[in-house]
């Protein structure tokens, strides 16, 4: 198998344990997020899920009144494995605790409001050694999806589809640093959702993510 395939495999023998931290949503001054989740947008919203269990879905989505407030959608009883958006929503892609086979769990989002659609099976057992080999096919599936949250160092912006009030535009800011000491290296990220006016004023701003990890050096 390659080293792609042996990542997958594990991923589906052993889900991931422990769990991450979601900051409270009703204090408008803390992020949803203290640790850098999976992130995905495609359409007038912004999706995340934790890389650990438990690992709600948390979506912020942008209605004709502007940025509505964040929805937490529990996945109780599924792994999540990785999501992908697309202008009329998003999909995770999901183990079922205690089964042996992944499935699809899509979300509609139209107007702020979102809505659950039903779960699509995927017809492949998984192995129960990381030694069986995973079809092709099954690859490409995952391949599709996001397993991580935003990669690279920089100061950037990222433009979401303009929805709601007519002179307002969305973007998501995105701040990540590293730092190299000695002994480690410490890494940052910021991520909010602005909502602005032609002139570049921000009328509104939501903490996405306020994440710092330090790692020992190599």
């Amino acid at each position: 198998m390659t080293r792609r395939q042996i990542v997958l495999v594990a991923i589906l023998v052993a889900q991931f344990l422990g769990s991450r931290s979601l900051a409270a949503q009703d204090n408008k001054n803390r992020p949803l997020f203290t640790h850098t989740p999976m992130m995905c947008y495609a359409g007038p919203y912004v999706a995340m899920v934790p890389l650990a269990a438990p690992q709600p879905l948390v979506i912020v989505p942008i209605g004709s009144g502007g940025i509505a407030p964040a929805q937490t959608i529990p996945t109780t009883g599924n792994g999540v494995i990785g999501m992908k958006c697309a202008t009329w929503g998003i999909e995770l892609l999901v183990r079922e605790n205690g089964s042996n086979h992944l499935s699809k769990l899509p979300f509609e989002i139209e107007d702020g409001s979102v809505m659950p659609e039903p779960r699509e099976i995927i017809s492949w057992i998984i192995p129960k050694s990381n030694s069986s080999p995973i079809p092709q096919e099954i690859t490409r599936l995952v391949d599709e999806y996001y397993q991580f949250g935003p990669r690279g160092v920089g100061d950037w912006f990222v433009g979401l589809p303009r929805t709601g009030t007519p002179q307002h535009e969305y973007v998501i800011h995105f701040v990540s640093t590293e730092k190299r000491l000695p002994d480690e290296l410490k890494m940052t990220l910021r991520a909010d959702l602005l909502e602005e006016i032609p002139e570049g004023r921000v009328t509104r701003a939501v903490a996405l993510v306020r994440s710092t990890r330090v790692e020992g050096a190599e």
